[in-house]
């Protein structure tokens, strides 16, 4: 395939289930190096191929990406641009914003800010332009979001908005999750510290926010 104005054959574009055309390319000795982005289970799996045959293998898996909000920024262009972070692309991307760092100064207006912004995106089909947010990939994402909503429940976390699967109307025929936020979430907890994406993410559940200062 063509990409950027390079000739054919430089870059190749291969789709298919990583047991099958994952597991080739990283056994293929014409592969002399590997770069991946997934679950840690499927990460140390090619680490441990990559190190049998002796080739650099590069390998991001997961994280719980913050973004920091500073007492002297611009709210509403932070509390914009984290929510876009947050719930673009459903939250199904390996850089989505899933953590905020406040400085006490301005918690409370950003948070209210944030909580006003994730409230009015629109989810839907996620090929109609008017929508912001579409279903989760499938059931089974949809049921590990679910379950991370009900672990910072339990967990005593306050809930601002989200907090549950959308099944009115359209959305009994669909996969869909709200967009959640959770406040006052504690560091060592769960939800501060595991990927709920999984490469995941559908409908993001974030923790919003950690305060410091």
């Amino acid at each position: 395939m063509e990409c950027g104005g390079l000739p054919p054959g430089v870059v190749n574009l291969v789709t298919g289930p990583g047991a099958t055309v994952g597991q080739e390319m990283l056994a293929n000795e014409q592969v002399r190096a590997v770069s991946f982005t997934g679950s840690c289970g499927v990460g140390d799996h090619i680490y441990a191929g990559a190190a049998r045959r002796k080739i650099p293998a590069q390998l991001e898996m997961g994280g719980k990406n913050p973004t920091i909000v500073c007492a002297d920024a611009d709210l509403d262009y932070a509390a914009a641009t984290v929510v876009n972070a947050a719930f673009f692309s459903t939250g199904q991307k390996c850089t989505a914003t899933s953590r905020c760092i406040v400085e006490r100064p301005v918690y409370q207006r950003l948070r209210d800010l944030l909580v006003a912004k994730t409230k009015a995106l629109k989810v839907g089909d996620g090929m109609d332009p008017g929508v912001d947010m579409g279903p989760c990939v499938d059931e089974s994402q949809m049921k590990t979001v679910l379950g991370y909503i009900d672990i910072g429940t339990k967990e005593g976390f306050p809930v601002l908005c989200g907090g549950g699967r959308l099944t009115e109307g359209d959305y009994a025929r669909g996969y869909f999750a709200a967009p959640t936020i959770f406040d006052q979430v504690e560091a060592g907890s769960r939800l501060a510290q595991e990927e709920i994406f999984g490469r995941i993410f559908l409908f993001p559940i974030s923790a919003f926010p950690l305060v410091i200062a």
